[in-house]
């Protein structure tokens, strides 16, 4: 007998023993359709089970709420002490106060326009891809590109046929958006110390922690930091920005500074000696 059909065996004596102890006090055996894969006993929940000492998993969380402001008053996070958390569908949104969250549930689709818009301002000079990640094709080939924000993120997409192909797996998507946010922030990456602790990358806590965040990559010096960083990411993220900028620039306006440049050699332009 092989060890999967020896282990299901032990497994249905078990479940067995324990009705025959229902059995005895007069339950009577279950009959299919009474809760045992047939259908819900009288009292059964309606809830999925979980394995015995599981915990029921919870929406996959996307990235820390990255704005520095409350979605409903405007004022900055932390002036009126710590900011109230909250997640809707695995979505993290902060607000200055109380009060706050429930004037945002009252009019969810109006706070969540204003919250995306100021997210695709912010992340668009960050973004890695000048394709759709769906369609593959030219970002612009078929119109305006679909903005669209998934947990924090912004995707960007070639139209809108290619919205529900993201929605059946968006992990995928988002993994190979986070490595073309690597490869291309990469090699120009401005800073050489750790945005939360200040040590220098690479030093005696050895290589660098690479976590992407609103489509910019982040470099810390050791994973105790990320739990830092994503207390505060706006502060860290407008930190980060500042050092591009200082360096010469966000990556898309060097992407588009490098790219004047190749089309000027193409047109007999370049050294004017």
């Amino acid at each position: 007998m092989s060890v999967c059909k020896s282990f299901m065996l032990v497994r249905r004596l078990f479940i067995l023993a324990g009705l025959g102890s229902l059995a005895a006090v007069g339950t009577g055996a279950l009959k299919v359709g009474d809760g045992c894969c047939g259908g819900a006993s009288p009292a059964a929940s309606s809830a999925p089970l979980a394995a015995a000492g599981s915990e029921q998993p919870e929406a996959a969380a996307g990235d820390p709420y990255p704005l520095d402001t409350c979605p409903v008053s405007g004022g900055k996070l932390g002036s009126m002490g710590d900011p109230v958390v909250k997640r809707y569908d695995g979505r993290e949104v902060r607000f200055c106060c109380g009060g706050c969250v429930k004037k945002f549930e009252a009019d969810k689709q109006k706070h969540w326009k204003a919250i995306d818009e100021k997210i695709v301002e912010a992340q668009m000079p960050f973004y890695p891809l000048t394709t759709c990640p769906i369609g593959g094709g030219e970002l612009g080939s078929m119109g305006e590109p679909v903005n669209y924000v998934h947990n924090n993120r912004l995707v960007r997409f070639c139209c809108k046929a290619c919205l529900p192909k993201f929605n059946k797996n968006p992990a995928q998507t988002l993994k190979e958006l986070d490595e073309a946010v690597i490869l291309r922030q990469g090699e120009n990456y401005p800073l050489q110390t750790c945005l939360v602790s200040g040590e220098a990358l690479g030093g005696d806590m050895g290589g660098p922690v690479e976590r992407v965040y609103g489509n910019h990559l982040v470099r810390l010096c050791c994973k105790g930091c990320i739990k830092e960083f994503e207390k505060s990411p706006a502060k860290y993220l407008t930190a980060l920005d500042d050092a591009w900028r200082a360096q010469g620039g966000l990556p898309a306006e060097r992407a588009d500074a490098a790219t004047a440049g190749e089309k000027h050699k193409d047109h007999g332009g370049g050294d004017d000696r």
